[in-house]
């Protein structure tokens, strides 16, 4: 991590047409006095800039991809059935999954309702961090590796920290849809 200069966003305050749309890495952290939804499970968090590291991720288009992770693209409003970020905190909270699509192929969102919830409560307790970088592939496993971000299932191989969490999230992710 070195070698990466990241920028702060902060959704509560900062306009989303400031983040590049060049590919690289991102950092989200969870702002002092909030935590993630309990599940009965402890979490260990390292920290970035102070603050307690929840996830990590990459994009070819680092704009696009956090204004989908905070509930706002123009095509499907807070869909968490095209953000990992969006269906693991949606989980935490335990909203009610309904299939992402009309024809069921296993993908799933949360009811608008708790899309809603969800976009607000991420913006308000949300800090991302961004760094342009063409090699973010190569640096995605060694961010994981050094932040062990409790919300990153895919790739953590961290077995000491978090480990119960991510089983926890994960068995919370898979959980059936309900019916429209």
């Amino acid at each position: 991590m070195e070698n990466l200069e990241f920028k702060k966003f902060d959704p509560s305050k900062d306009d989303a047409k400031d983040i590049s749309k060049n590919p690289g890495n991102y950092i989200v952290v969870i702002r002092d006095g909030v935590d993630l939804p309990g599940i009965g499970k402890s979490v260990k968090y390292r920290l970035y800039d102070g603050l307690r590291v929840v996830y990590t991720g990459i994009s070819a288009d680092l704009r696009k991809r956090i204004k989908l992770h905070l509930g706002e693209n123009k095509k499907q409003e807070g869909n968490a059935g095209k953000s990992t970020l969006r269906k693991s905190i949606g989980s935490l909270f335990e909203y009610s999954q309904i299939p992402r699509d009309e024809e069921p192929n296993g993908k799933t969102k949360f009811k608008p309702e708790d899309e809603r919830k969800l976009t607000d409560w991420m913006k308000s307790n949300l800090i991302f961090y961004y760094c342009e970088n063409k090699n973010y592939k190569l640096d995605e496993t060694k961010l994981i590796k050094e932040l062990n971000p409790p919300i990153n299932i895919e790739g953590n191989k961290n077995d000491l920290e978090n480990k119960d969490f991510r089983e926890k999230l994960t068995e919370l992710r898979n959980r059936e849809p309900n019916k429209i």
